[in-house]
């Protein structure tokens, strides 16, 4: 159960950053729009995740499953840690509305 817990802080660190990044970038004008979304999103995916989650163990088994979502999770970070655009992104302290230009718009 500790390592259960333990595993989890890098989420809530995400999490964090991920909304501060949110906060930041957005027009103030449509903060509440973005957090909207964002969180329906989330709200949204948790019980399909779970539905999935729960019939795929059923199907192959738990160990399986929890073994498969280690590993998705380390091919995630690894892309993340491999990403050039990801890594060079700027500290969250200095973002701002134009901190963040999507390649190919506009």
């Amino acid at each position: 159960m500790l390592l259960y817990m333990i595993s989890w802080i890098p989420a809530g660190a995400l999490n964090v950053l991920v909304f501060t990044m949110l906060q930041k970038i957005a027009s103030k004008h449509l903060i509440g729009r973005i957090f909207t979304a964002a969180t329906s999103l989330s709200a949204m995916a948790a019980p399909v995740g779970s539905l999935l989650g729960g019939s795929v163990g059923t199907w192959i088994g738990s160990v399986l499953v929890v073994t498969c979502s280690g590993i998705i999770g380390l091919i995630v970070a690894l892309c993340w840690l491999l990403n050039m655009e990801v890594r060079n992104l700027p500290p969250t302290k200095s973002l701002d509305e134009n901190s963040l230009v999507i390649q190919g718009a506009g």
